[in-house]
């Protein structure tokens, strides 16, 4: 499954990965990241924000991006980065107590 966050509609593994999960309990799934979307979409904001001149949202689209991707990462049996920089960006994103093992991991 592709982690593609483009437009308003749900990712692929947001559509997809729990009812595979459950129709097919041993399927092996890989997520291939893309790219580290939560950073870009921070990012995007805090330009936004620094050329507008005044504080957009507080960080919040990024925040809910952030929990949604590793949410995907963490329940995927191994996750395809675009880069070492992006592995370790995510490897680091991970919340204590949800930890992924980064022999999951694998840079294209």
């Amino acid at each position: 499954l592709t982690l593609w966050f483009w437009g308003a509609s749900a990712s692929m593994p947001a559509r997809y990965l729990r009812m595979l999960r459950t129709s097919l309990p041993h399927l092996k799934i890989v997520v291939m990241t893309d790219d580290v979307h939560h950073l870009r979409q921070r990012g995007l904001e805090a330009r936004a924000a620094s050329t507008r001149g005044v504080a957009l949202r507080t960080g919040a689209e990024a925040e809910e991006m952030k929990e949604e991707e590793l949410s995907h990462y963490y329940h995927a049996d191994h996750v395809l980065t675009i880069s070492d920089v992006d592995r370790g960006s995510i490897l680091q994103s991970l919340r204590p107590g949800r930890r992924i093992h980064p022999r999951r991991f694998s840079t294209l």
